[in-house]
């Protein structure tokens, strides 16, 4: 079992309202394809993001379980990990969402400083 592999094996343990996208991207693809599946994750953060920022307890609450399961991928010393959660999840978060703000003021400070040097390789503002 690959790293990512087992990543995404403790993400859906860890927080299982993934579970639906996981079936989904399995009936899909046939396979699991790690990156795709961590981008269907990402935009599944910012819709829950969304529902945060309108109050949802629940959302917030689904939130913070996801992130700190990736604030401890992105911790940990394991490049195909790192790399999946940068590629996957960080690079792709829309900048430009009005909830962004929000989101980044979630995000524990691994996946804030990775965030940051993206912003420096892109221009982001």
């Amino acid at each position: 079992m690959t790293t990512a592999v087992k990543f995404i094996t403790t993400l859906r343990e860890r927080v299982p309202e993934v579970e639906p996208l996981y079936a989904e991207h399995l009936s899909y693809y046939e396979v699991l394809l790690p990156h795709i599946f961590i981008a269907d994750v990402r935009e599944f953060v910012e819709e829950t993001n969304t529902s945060a920022a309108n109050g949802s307890r629940r959302a917030s609450e689904l939130l913070a379980r996801i992130l700190d399961v990736f604030e401890e991928g992105a911790t940990s010393e394991n490049d195909e990990t790192s790399n999946l959660i940068a590629t996957s999840f960080l690079e792709g978060l829309e900048r430009n969402h009005p909830h962004f703000a929000l989101l980044k003021n979630l995000l524990g400070p691994t996946l804030s400083s990775d965030l940051e040097k993206q912003r420096g390789l892109f221009g982001d503002d």
